[in-house]
């Protein structure tokens, strides 16, 4: 439309519209935008807590003397485990393929859950279905530790495991149409990356106050750290339920100038390789897991990111796919290194790691040679 048509009210009204869209920063603590993406960092934080922290208690919840003490073989000499530290009331004698039992019950949640979740997305609104997958978790952390002090048979576990994953193979999908949503193209790599942080910060905090809580004298040790992530995670979901929304056009908090900002903006591969280094250096072992892990987080907000540019409308479905190839990985996991580290002699593990390193350099090669990670077709918007 012509200026000249317009009366200078209509024009400085324009000027200053243009003007508000140029000012909706994402790095603000205005923007209801990063306040989201904060909210669903937030979520992968909870539920990496309450994932990693069985890879960590599991030591404390089983007593030491299920493990063989000493072994003199011909070419393999098992050291006798330390004194248990541990409260033996608060303990159990599971065996190495019970423990792998209830590991792989998590998984098992997962994978079927990838299987529902697009019709659950479509079918439901992604806030409430975000909210009961993390009350699964809470619910099911809170529960792990009467099941096995009360019940004591490893199979109860793994049912309230199994649980959790479900709930858990829920949240990446719900958070990903979330952000296809909120954020327009050129702000989504940002989100989907303060999104996936959340991942690597549940898992860092869990190392650190699982094993710090593990070693409390008091309530069993390991308990304190299940029911506290479990109630950590309920806090959450009410913060979520009355901050969070789905759409920037069901938001109760967000201005109309920036919904504007993001309704006109949507209308216009790193690797890990880890070294088998632990018998030659420790530290540098270490150093190496630590270098891995940061690749990890700089890798995954790349084929996330990917995953919500490819074809915003079906982010939900692709979504679906990426976390079913992803769960089928992990399902295989515990069952294929319980094969090859019977022993858990160094040779053992170094085939684990290698085979690891030669499936992640294959995967990154094949997917820059025929991935990509922009649209191919152009897809109508549906309503923001």
């Amino acid at each position: 439309m012509s200026e000249a048509l317009l009366s200078p009210k209509a024009l400085e009204a324009i000027r200053a519209l243009e003007e508000s869209k140029r000012n909706q920063k994402l790095w603000s603590r205005e923007a209801v935008r990063l306040q989201t993406a904060l909210l669903l960092c937030m979520a992968m934080a909870c539920n990496s807590l309450m994932r990693g922290s069985m890879s960590l208690a599991i030591v404390c919840i089983v007593a030491r003397n299920v493990f063989p003490t000493t072994a003199n073989n011909n070419d393999t000499t098992v050291a006798a485990p330390a004194e248990d530290r541990f409260n033996r009331e608060y303990q159990v004698d599971w065996t190495s393929e019970e423990q792998g039992r209830i590991h792989t019950a998590y998984y098992i949640g997962a994978f079927l859950a990838i299987l529902a979740t697009d019709y659950i997305i479509r079918r439901y609104d992604p806030k409430p279905v975000l909210s009961v997958a993390l009350l699964l978790n809470a619910i099911g952390s809170i529960c792990a530790p009467f099941s096995v002090i009360l019940l004591q048979h490893h199979l109860y576990l793994a049912a309230v495991r199994f649980l959790m994953g479900f709930g858990s193979g829920l949240i990446a999908p719900c958070g990903l149409f979330i952000i296809s949503k909120w954020f327009p193209m050129t702000e989504k790599s940002t989100a989907v990356a303060v999104f996936t942080t959340g991942n690597q910060l549940g898992i860092g905090l869990s190392m650190i106050f699982t094993a710090k809580l593990c070693q409390a004298t008091w309530g069993g040790g390991w308990p304190l750290a299940f029911i506290g992530y479990g109630l950590l995670t309920l806090v959450y979901v009410i913060i979520w339920q009355f901050r969070g929304s789905s759409r920037p056009r069901c938001s109760k908090y967000i201005t109309a100038t920036e919904l504007e900002y993001i309704t006109a903006t949507f209308a216009a591969s790193f690797f890990i390789v880890a070294a088998p280094l632990a018998a030659a250096s420790p530290t540098l072992s270490m150093l190496c897991v630590c270098a891995a892990m940061a690749l990890f987080g700089a890798f995954v907000p790349g084929y996330n990111t990917a995953v919500v540019c490819v074809a915003p409308e079906f982010t939900a479905t692709i979504s679906s796919y990426q976390q079913l190839y992803s769960q089928i990985g992990s399902l295989l996991a515990p069952f294929l290194i319980g094969i090859i580290t019977r022993k858990g002699t160094y040779e053992e593990w170094r085939t684990v790691y290698l085979m690891l390193a030669f499936v992640l350099i294959i995967a990154g090669l094949f997917y820059q040679i025929w991935g990509h990670g922009g649209p191919k077709t152009n897809f109508k918007s549906e309503t923001i």
